[in-house]
């Protein structure tokens, strides 16, 4: 999203963080 360099940390937190804590997220970042 906002940090290209973390890629990989990006594909492991896009499974984990995207169910719950990336619904909750999403809202607040507006992304």
């Amino acid at each position: 999203m906002l940090m290209p360099k973390k890629t990989k940390y990006r594909k492991v937190q896009k499974g984990n963080l995207k169910g719950r804590s990336k619904g909750a997220r999403t809202v607040g970042f507006g992304d």
